[in-house]
């Protein structure tokens, strides 16, 4: 992967955000039909039969109804903090790729690299975390002048550690350690293509949601489960299906 392909990486994270926005609104929809539908069947039934069974089912079908409307209003909720969280991921994304720029930040900018990679980090998919762990950190990388102190570019830096083998450990270091790799040489080439492999986490996410709406689309969707999308908080259904 070339160092050139970090931005559009990254930028499945806001894509996906983008994507869970529709599909929000995608579940909303598909409850409030579904429940809609039920309704109605089972007042067509009542109205062929008049039983008190029947009218059973009715009663438990409107409340349904109800209280997928109190549902709904937690999507909303959670819709409101989706958009929220896009605005915030493009930011992020600008800080984060400030990573090619290397040596040539200044503290200020590092600092905001690192937020930027703390905030990704934080919901980046353990198959992800598990790819760079089985990066192994070539020896060429571990040699410190390889790397600059932004703060003061006139102290030499260290060797990376004999006990930092990974490319996960190589990242922790650098963050603790304030080092930039100096851009063109082989430290930087795994580093930012280590980058590019976070900001490539979030098209596991899209995945899943392709799924899901194909589910919604064949009617084959379970709208009575808890509703989780990746760096949101899981919504639990306000309602239990009643049995027809």
């Amino acid at each position: 992967m070339s160092v050139t392909a970090i931005d559009p990486l990254f930028d499945r994270w806001k894509a996906m955000a983008d994507y869970q926005i529709k599909f929000i609104d995608a579940v909303g929809n598909y409850k409030k039909n579904l429940a809609e539908a039920d309704l109605t069947e089972a007042q067509a039934n009542y109205e062929q039969a008049k039983t008190e069974e029947l009218l059973t089912v009715v009663r438990e079908k409107q409340d349904l109804v109800r209280q997928m409307e109190l549902d709904l209003r937690n999507l909303n909720r959670l819709r409101y903090q989706a958009q929220q969280r896009s605005s915030l991921i493009h930011d992020m994304i600008v800080k984060v790729t400030m990573i090619r720029r290397g040596q040539h930040l200044d503290p200020d900018m590092l600092s905001l690299m690192w937020q930027g990679y703390d905030f990704f980090m934080k919901m980046t998919p353990q198959k992800t975390l598990d790819e760079l762990m089985d990066l192994q950190v070539d020896p060429a990388v571990k040699t410190g002048s390889n790397y600059a102190l932004v703060r003061d570019r006139t102290i030499n830096c260290h060797d990376v550690p004999p006990d930092c083998e990974n490319m996960l450990q190589l990242l922790d270091w650098l963050h603790d350690m304030r080092y930039m790799p100096k851009i063109g040489n082989v430290a930087y080439r795994a580093i930012t293509d280590a980058f590019g492999l976070i900001g490539g986490g979030g098209q596991a996410e899209i995945d899943k949601l392709d799924k899901a709406f194909e589910e919604i689309k064949t009617n084959t969707y379970n709208a009575w489960g808890t509703l989780q999308l990746l760096g949101l908080p899981a919504q639990p259904s306000a309602v239990t299906k009643p049995s027809a």
